[in-house]
């Protein structure tokens, strides 16, 4: 076991300083990765014959940015029917509780990354992080509130986005949903 990581390191590392840029140059997209064997080749690619349908026997290419893009667009507006939708089951006089708030939370994240998985907004390589946060309103309009959520990470401006909605339920609640899709390489 340990040969094989020490192989695969050294492949890596050579790899690493044939394609290592220059202080100017950009970093490529995709890296080529020489193989020792037709055994290391996934099967998928290897024909009946034995050789490598499509590609080189000495070199697979890896991807090291998305394929296709995340449509951020076409997500904000799912995540916005949907929530508005589950909210207005709720009943418009309902108070809080916080059983009803849990409730509510749990089943909202459930469904919104199943809506923001779906093959025709994500790509393979996107992991979805959901949080809703349920909360309770001033019951009069004197009294002024307020709620601020600060999230920190690694963050790529190209590959990764956030999506946030906010609907009221009941009297005296408000959801507010946020959605984290990352590009993981």
């Amino acid at each position: 076991m340990e040969t094989k990581r020490l192989v695969a390191r050294s492949i890596l590392q050579k790899a690493w300083s044939i394609t290592k840029p220059a202080n100017d140059s950009p970093l490529s997209t995709s890296l080529a990765l020489p193989l020792l064997s037709k055994h290391l080749i996934p099967p998928a690619i290897v024909n009946s014959e034995g050789t490598v349908a499509s590609q080189s026997p000495r070199s697979l290419v890896y991807s090291l940015g998305p394929t296709k893009k995340y449509d951020f667009v076409r997500a904000q507006k799912l995540v916005e029917s949907e929530l508005n939708r589950r909210c207005a089951r709720v009943s418009k006089h309902a108070k809080y509780d916080s059983k009803l708030s849990s409730d509510l939370s749990r089943d909202l994240a459930i469904r919104l990354r199943r809506i923001l998985k779906l093959e025709y907004l994500n790509s393979v390589r996107y992991k979805i992080i959901i949080m809703i946060s349920v909360v309770q309103t001033a019951p009069n309009r004197l009294t002024h509130q307020a709620m601020a959520i600060a999230s920190r990470c690694l963050w790529n401006q190209d590959t990764d986005g956030s999506i946030s909605v906010q609907a009221k339920i009941g009297r005296d609640m408000v959801a507010t949903a946020t959605a984290f899709i990352v590009y993981t390489d």
